[in-house]
């Protein structure tokens, strides 16, 4: 039985996020986002195209170094210093368990990733909201919010992948 090809952010690809330094389309971003080291390539595939791209899209963030095949960094032992998931460069809370922290980072920022690249400085007032949020539960009363700001800003398709993504990162 073979493992399914799967994708991770490398150190230059959570760099793009927080700098946008590369200019990478806003559709190739929100891609880029989804990519965390949990969904094959087939699932990628289907992100991107209902994102509006294709898979060759998702062969040129894997060309230009941003994401990379689990497999490959394995079997290369290629150095990925620093984190591969962007919740592990937040220090562990103290007042829940590591698992719930990490797991609550995540779904924050991804949250609040998706709609600063979305909507730019119009996320301002999202993003207070957001930051008011201490548990999963908090993200999860957010959604609707999360899913009507996103609309707005790149149309329902779109709009309703992240959130289902968002939605799935709130669950797990």
């Amino acid at each position: 039985m073979s493992v399914p090809a799967t994708y991770l952010k490398t150190p230059k690809g959570n760099e793009e996020i927080q700098t946008r330094k590369n200019k990478l389309s806003v559709r190739q971003r929100n891609l880029l986002i989804m990519v965390d080291g949990s969904k094959p390539l087939h699932v990628l595939s289907e992100i991107a195209t209902k994102l509006g791209l294709s898979t060759d899209d998702l062969a040129q963030l894997e060309k230009s170094g941003f994401i990379a095949l689990i497999a490959q960094v394995q079997a290369a032992g290629t150095d990925v210093s620093g984190p591969i998931n962007a919740a592990a460069e937040q220090p562990d809370a103290t007042v829940i368990g590591p698992d719930e922290a990490a797991k609550f980072r995540t779904a924050h920022k991804f949250m609040n990733d998706t709609v600063v690249n979305s909507l730019g400085l119009k996320a301002f007032f999202f993003a207070l909201k957001l930051e008011r949020c201490a548990t999963r539960a908090d993200l999860a009363g957010l959604l609707g919010d999360f899913l009507k700001v996103l609309t707005k800003a790149m149309g329902a398709t779109e709009a309703d992948v992240m959130t289902k993504h968002a939605r799935e990162l709130i669950q797990h």
